[in-house]
């Protein structure tokens, strides 16, 4: 039987280089890697890369796949009320710091803050608020309780008196109950009177 010589002749991403044995040649792949591989399945396609044509074909296919709505709502249902790895968390958030930011986020209406949500999570604020918990002593001045869940509250209408917003004397030390108890009441006397 006659031997063909195929050395320097590319298969795929394989070129031949040098024959090292009965019907076997070292390869060279486009990616950098050497291979041994059999004439015959070079000659034939059966070998037409290092193995990084397969990785590259499962990667894609892969991909392809896991956009599919039906394999979506598969994976979705299999994580359901699984939690995040560490790793995973670090992952999401990092993505999300970046492509769900201002105009990028689904909630964005154009930058249009309300001027309370400014006012309210502005540092003066805070430091308002921290002002009359310290000369209230922490102590919620209806009930009587200390710490726990504090609100100030604005003895003056916020929205009605801007320029008593950060006065501390319109402000005091309620808890959470007493201050959601005060506005139930000053909604149903509003209302009667």
């Amino acid at each position: 039987m006659h031997k063909i010589d195929i050395q320097g002749k590319r298969f795929g991403k394989l070129i031949a280089l040098e024959c090292v044995g009965e019907s076997k040649y070292r390869c060279i792949c486009d990616c950098g890697k050497e291979k041994i591989i059999r004439s015959g399945a070079l000659r034939y396609g059966d070998t037409r890369s290092c193995g990084c044509l397969r990785s590259e074909y499962a990667r894609h296919h892969i991909v392809a796949v896991i956009h599919r709505p039906d394999v979506k709502a598969k994976l979705s249902k299999a994580r359901t009320g699984k939690p995040l790895s560490a790793n995973a968390r670090e992952k999401v958030s990092e993505y999300m710091k970046v492509h769900r930011k201002g105009s990028l986020n689904p909630a964005w209406k154009g930058g249009i803050t309300p001027e309370r949500f400014k006012i309210r999570n502005s540092a003066r604020y805070a430091e308002w608020r921290l002002s009359v918990y310290r000369r209230d002593k922490f102590r919620c001045v209806l009930c009587g309780a200390v710490g726990g869940k504090l609100n100030a509250h604005h003895v003056r209408s916020f929205s009605k008196y801007p320029d008593l917003r950060f006065d501390i004397d319109n402000g005091v030390t309620l808890c959470e109950k007493c201050h959601k108890d005060l506005h139930v009441n000053l909604r149903v006397s509003s209302k009667a009177g």
